[in-house]
């Protein structure tokens, strides 16, 4: 008896031992899991912290969104310019309608600080998702932070209250389907659910286009990767993807008619002259500072992964080279490389470095903690700042001075500048139809957008012909204080209200 008691002892130890073994690898994995969640949810926080201190002021943009979300909740889906004397009558494709109806919906419930916390929630939750992602490639969760915080300083400049906050979210889901679809080497049916995401972003934000062309480049590399390993069903419903993709920036009230939108805005050779975001990064822009940095970051980290034998993926290569030549083009493509080429780099450099060791359960609730309390400061200050602070970079008081005359002079036509225009058109609606421009740039004849940039620079000897059929002239003293310096001096104008934030100028004769 006792030999068999021994031997069932010698045969149960393994047994217990193996047990012991996958209670430690289970812990070790809920351990992880653990670590991992802390770490995207305090980069979340952060993301949001940040970016709700950042946006407590309104600029053009903002109020654009929020003139064009009232008019819309009040007539419908606008066909027809109202906004502005320049483009009256002309078609008015408000390709972001739902960005703009959702941003005063915002406005509505609870003032400037809704639309603020709904813009730095969209944003804070596309990083959440990138650093999710990268945890998901295999990159430490500590990495990942801090990966997912430098692409996101390196969006900072396009992070503000606008429409474009909508699209962050859509494309880290974007990249996200690429990405698992090219890891399971044949037609992932999640592939499929990019058709309703792009649908959805087709009333967003004009950036759909790129990601159309994106979705079906990857769904017409997918034909041919499957078509040559004989995987004939997967070739076919990847080129079904591929082809429907591009119909998806047609789901919207304008349908087809969209693309004039897009061939008045890209092609607009006067933007691109004149607005800082359609021009190429540059040394000289304080807004591609942290790209060119983050550029330098990834090609020498990618420089160092290859040199130790790895090779990235072909599809996110493909991709962060589509995006980086588009950032070379643009300001405002930047945030999309970024977005792509830390994925990239992050994968890169995980596959050929140890990861770093975890740090104490002390130090990671005590960032945490002070993550956290900095995100409650940070919605504190957003949500008790004042509607004057928010309109703060507006001349506010001109504001007030030109839109009182205008109501005392029902013919008057308003001539501002591009700091006051849309402010003026969203704070006294009923200045509406009698403004001269907006920041709508694809809206009025190119001649008349030229005219009104060469004013604003007081840039040629015929800078002020714009003003012909104008009585008012609205201007920032701080924002255009050479518009302002040779203006004040035009015969036939005199000073209705200047202070240290604006002019406002009137002509004699209609005075």
């Amino acid at each position: 008896m006792l030999t068999s008691s021994s031997s069932g002892s010698r045969v149960a130890r393994p047994h217990i031992e193996e047990g012991r073994l996958a209670d430690r690898t289970q812990a070790a994995s809920e351990a992880g899991h653990s670590e991992a969640i802390h770490w995207i949810g305090g980069t979340a926080l952060l993301c949001l912290a940040i970016n709700l201190l950042f946006s407590r002021y309104l600029f053009w943009d903002s109020y654009l969104d929020l003139s064009g979300g009232r008019y819309i909740s009040q007539h419908g889906i606008p066909h027809r310019e109202v906004f502005t004397v320049a483009a009256r009558g002309r078609v008015w494709i408000d390709q972001q309608w739902l960005a703009h109806l959702l941003y005063y919906d915002a406005w509505r419930l609870a003032g400037y600080a809704a639309v603020a916390v709904l813009s730095s929630l969209l944003v804070a939750g596309a990083f959440c998702g990138l650093a999710a992602l990268l945890v998901r490639r295999g990159v430490p969760p500590q990495r990942a932070a801090m990966w997912t915080i430098l692409a996101y300083v390196a969006c900072m400049g396009n992070t503000v209250i606008r429409a474009q906050s909508f699209a962050y979210p859509l494309f880290v889901l974007v990249l996200w389907l690429f990405l698992a679809d090219a890891d399971s080497r044949r037609f992932d049916w999640r592939f499929v659910l990019l058709l309703p995401a792009l649908a959805l972003w087709s009333n967003l934000h004009g950036t759909v286009l790129l990601a159309a062309v994106l979705v079906s480049g990857h769904g017409l590399v997918s034909v041919w990767t499957t078509a040559r390993a004989r995987d004939a069903r997967s070739a076919l419903l990847y080129g079904a993807v591929a082809a429907s993709a591009p119909f998806m920036i047609f789901a919207n009230p304008y349908g087809f008619s969209v693309l004039n939108y897009f061939r008045s805005l890209i092609g607009n050779s006067v933007i691109r002259e004149h607005i800082v975001e359609w021009a190429p990064p540059s040394f000289g822009y304080t807004s591609s500072l942290p790209f060119i940095f983050l550029l330098l970051v990834i090609v020498g980290g990618l420089g160092y992964a290859f040199g130790r034998g790895y090779r990235p993926p072909l599809m996110l290569s493909l991709i962060v080279a589509v995006l980086f030549a588009l950032a070379t083009q643009g300001v405002r493509y930047q945030a999309w490389f970024a977005i792509a080429g830390t994925v990239l780099v992050a994968e890169a450099l995980a596959r050929v470095r140890n990861a770093p060791p975890p740090l104490a359960s002390r130090l990671r609730r005590l960032a945490a903690l002070t993550v956290a309390i900095f995100a409650a400061i940070a919605m504190v200050e957003v949500t008790t700042t004042s509607s004057a602070q928010f309109e703060r970079l507006a001349p506010r008081a001109a504001l007030a001075a030109a839109s009182s005359y205008a109501a005392s002079h029902p013919a008057s036509r308003v001539l501002a500048d591009d700091v006051s225009s849309s402010a003026l058109l969203w704070l006294y609606p009923e200045t509406i139809g009698r403004v001269a421009f907006d920041a709508r740039l694809e809206e009025p004849p190119r001649g008349e957008l030229r005219r009104w940039f060469d004013f604003m620079q007081v840039g040629s000897p015929e800078w002020f012909a714009v003003a012909h059929g104008y009585d008012v002239i609205v201007a920032s003293m701080k924002q255009n204080p050479k518009l302002v310096e040779h203006a004040r001096q035009q015969p036939g104008w005199r000073v209705l209200y200047e202070n240290d934030d604006g002019v406002v100028l009137v002509r004699r004769a209609a005075a």
